[in-house]
Order: C-alpha cells, then structure tokens, then sequence
C-alpha cells in the first residue's frame, strides 16, 4: 500500500540500515491500521477511484454533512501520523503521498488533503499522471 518495502524487499547480501528497518515498521503500521480503520468498508483501498455516497431512496448525500463514519477516525489518525513519519524518510516517493493525501481526505480534512495530492501529481512518473487525474 503505503510502501513497496517488505524484509523480501531488501537485498538478501545487503545488511539493512537502520533507515529501510524504520521504512518497513512504519509502512507495516500504515497497513495496519488502514486495515483497522476501513474494516467498516471492508476491502475499501486507497487506491480505489473516489465514488459519491447515496442512500437507500437513490438520492444523493454529500459526505461531509453525513454522520455516517466511513472510517474507523482513531486508526485512520494513527495510519496518518505512521504516514507523516514515513514520509520523512521517503519524501519523493509519490505512491506514499498519494495514500497520505487520500488518508486526509477520508479523514474529511480537505485542506491537507489537497496540498498533498498536488505534491503527488507532480512527483508522479508521466505514465500514471494520467491515471491520477479525473477525467
């Protein structure tokens, strides 16, 4: 999700800094507690396209004004602040950023979210901008 770091990832003749343990704690706890927060939604990922929200009688609602949690809030929050310290270590890495915007924008606070899908697309290789943007 988060990371493409495992312990399979590494090199088998490398030894592992302190760093890439770090990165793999970190992107293990992002998958963690995304699991965690989305178990309402179950299978919900961070890389599914964004759908609007309706209810039963076919009307549309808007998410903002639901009380309906689409998320688990105190593990989406913690998936957030394993995200944040990960991006420290890994700051051009634009899948990560993708997911920790989409984290934020789960979380309903558009005004991070936002900032750090624009820092995505423009870290984003040429071939997936195109799968990034609304059509």
């Amino acid at each position: 999700m988060a990371s493409d770091l495992t312990c399979n990832s590494l090199p088998v003749h490398d030894i592992a800094t302190n760093q890439d343990i770090i990165g793999i704690y970190l992107a293990n706890l992002i998958r963690l507690h995304w699991k965690r927060a989305s178990r309402i939604n179950y299978g919900l990922m961070l890389t599914y396209p964004l759908r609007s929200m309706h209810d039963d009688n076919g009307k549309w609602s808007k998410i903002n004004g639901s009380s309906i949690s689409l998320l688990r809030p105190q593990d989406l929050r913690l998936a957030i602040m394993a995200s944040e310290r990960l991006l420290i270590l890994q700051p051009n890495n634009w899948a990560l950023r993708r997911d920790h915007g989409m984290m934020w924008y789960y979380s309903r606070d558009y005004g991070k979210a936002v900032p750090e899908l624009s820092i995505c697309m423009a870290f984003a290789p040429e071939g997936h901008k195109g799968r990034l943007t609304v059509p």
